[in-house]
């Protein structure tokens, strides 16, 4: 009988190569599919920004019913309801990476709380969005920077968030 290591699969295949950035950080426009379970992360905070842009693509609005130093729970905030929606991410302890571990979807309810502003829309957010902007012309209008904002994010982002 042959010993099995269900973590093995999980090891990165290059180890070598520690420097390459994750896909989701090179990539504004999110697709639905760039976020599935197995999904592997380097560290939390690039896992908690995927999970945040895909629920800004989506307009799912989300609260979080659980966050430790190893793992992350979302689930839509009418999941009382009945709405399906939920995320899980953990902390694999063998590779030391954060992964996708539960997806469900799609969201099934009407949410009333998200009418021009997302709660996930966060200033670090919009900030990495805008900055490339305001290098590149310092005197831009606040106008300018929220017209450019709403494509993105498919919110009208508020002139005191922006």
């Amino acid at each position: 009988m042959t010993d099995v290591d269900p973590d093995a699969m999980l090891a990165r295949e290059f180890p070598e190569y520690t420097n390459i950035v994750p896909t989701h950080i090179l990539d504004e426009e999110f697709s639905d599919e760039e976020l599935f379970v197995g999904q592997q992360f380097d560290n939390k905070k690039d896992c908690l920004h995927a999970i945040k842009q895909l629920s800004l693509k989506l307009g799912v609005d989300y609260k979080i019913t659980k966050s430790t130093q190893s793992l992350y729970v979302g689930e839509c905030w009418k999941a009382s309801s009945g709405c399906k929606w939920c995320v899980r991410a953990m902390l694999m302890q063998r590779t030391q990476m954060w992964m996708i571990r539960k997806l469900e979807g799609p969201q099934t309810c009407t949410s009333v709380r998200m009418s021009q502003d997302h709660g996930k829309l966060y200033a670090k957010t919009i900030c990495n969005c805008i900055i490339p902007l305001v290098k590149e012309s310092p005197t831009i209008q606040m106008s300018i920077l929220i017209a450019d904002m709403q494509p993105r994010f498919k919110y009208k982002v508020s002139y005191r968030k922006a």
